[in-house]
């Protein structure tokens, strides 16, 4: 389900060079999460909007930049996910948790995909918000930055900025290997480059 839109323009001679774009819009997670993530199960709504360009069969020389979004995301029961809350969190029962949105901006080069700041990855929910930065590559192996930023913290003028400031400096989840088998730890915030 969903559509998807684009071009893809291949010079098949020597230079072997590709330049293409495309637009998916309504992606039902459900039916593709096995293809994208490889094992796990997610549900929602997906969107990406992409451009790229580079030689084949050189992955590295790509070069592009997008934005993927999942809307009302149930994704507890990804690797990622699993790993995160019961091995690092401690948290043995995960509820079915829905994401209403997940926001990723990405550049692609180095052959990866590449969210370059804090904000460039962002998971919204009732629960928690998760924002992060990072990268994945085309063998789908993660280098990924995650964090809890404040929440639930009372408003109190003057002082809620500045304590928000230090939670959300404080440590983030750091993921690393594969996507269906990812590693995940906690460091400081002040631990990353």
């Amino acid at each position: 389900e969903g559509a998807i839109k684009g071009f893809l323009t291949a010079d098949v001679g020597a230079r072997k060079d590709l330049i293409g774009a495309v637009d998916v819009q309504g992606l039902n997670l459900s039916r593709a999460s096995q293809d994208i993530f490889r094992s796990g199960e997610a549900t929602g709504t997906a969107s990406l909007h992409a451009f790229f360009q580079g030689t084949l069969p050189d992955v590295a020389t790509f070069t592009g930049q997008g934005r993927g979004q999942i809307k009302e995301a149930n994704l507890v029961k990804l690797p990622l996910f699993i790993s995160m809350f019961r091995d690092v969190l401690s948290v043995q029962r995960i509820k079915d948790t829905y994401f209403h949105l997940v926001d990723a901006r990405f550049r692609i080069e180095n052959g990866k995909f590449t969210a370059p700041d804090g904000s460039s990855i962002a998971m919204e929910s009732d629960v928690m918000t998760l924002r992060g930065f990072g990268s994945v590559d085309f063998a789908l192996n993660c280098d990924l930055f995650l964090s809890l930023p404040s929440f639930g913290l009372p408003q109190i003028p003057l002082v809620s900025p500045f304590l928000r400031r230090i939670i959300d400096n404080i440590a983030a989840f750091h993921v690393t290997g594969p996507l269906d088998d990812p590693q995940i730890s906690y460091v400081l915030m002040r631990d990353i480059q």
